[in-house]
């Protein structure tokens, strides 16, 4: 009767053995759960809970485009003249240009040739938005970079505030589009 008895208790050492490697696998399982919900918190806090627009009644109207191109030393200079037609005030905007008539998309950024920085111009160098109804002309001394404009692109662009701060917003729907002759 001794016999049995004993591979009786030897069977139940065997079984205790087999807890030890579940309760490590179970443990890694509640780990690795932990970090990912931690990482996934911390990666929320980066994307944009809301997307910033403009308001609808956004409008820049283009009231006079002169291009002038020196046959000399090939420099073209752009006046625009650019005028308020929304119903909010402006505070800039972002101006490229095309120097092929078959291209759908204005890829040459004007900024830096009329006095914006980092793509934008802002009216009154930013000091005070252009209101409903006024006006403001620019310059655009382009030289030699480039041969032919074709046709501008203007996208308004305006600060709005969403939860106290102020962030930058281009008015994409609000966006217009010029054919211009150099002369």
């Amino acid at each position: 009767m001794n016999k049995p008895l004993r591979i009786g208790i030897a069977k139940r050492g065997m079984n205790k053995r087999g807890i030890s490697p579940l309760i490590g696998y179970v443990l890694l399982i509640v780990g690795m759960l932990s970090v990912s919900v931690l990482v996934y918190g911390w990666l929320k806090t980066y994307v944009p809970q809301e997307k910033i627009e403009c308001s609808e009644g956004v409008s820049l109207f283009v009231k006079d485009i002169e291009c002038t191109k020196n046959i000399t030393n090939s420099e073209i200079k752009l006046i625009l003249n650019i005028k308020n037609n929304g119903l909010f005030n402006v505070d800039g905007f972002l101006i490229h240009a095309t120097n092929d008539s078959v291209q759908k998309l204005a890829t040459i950024d004007l900024s830096s040739y009329g006095g914006g920085a980092n793509e934008i111009i802002l009216f009154n160098e930013g000091r005070v938005p252009l209101k409903p109804s006024e006006e403001e002309g620019y310059l655009f001394e382009i030289g030699s970079n480039l041969n032919d404009i074709k046709t501008i692109e203007i996208i308004p662009a305006k600060f709005e505030i969403v939860k106290g701060k102020k962030r930058f917003t281009s008015c994409g729907s609000a966006k217009i589009t010029d054919v211009v002759n150099c002369v």
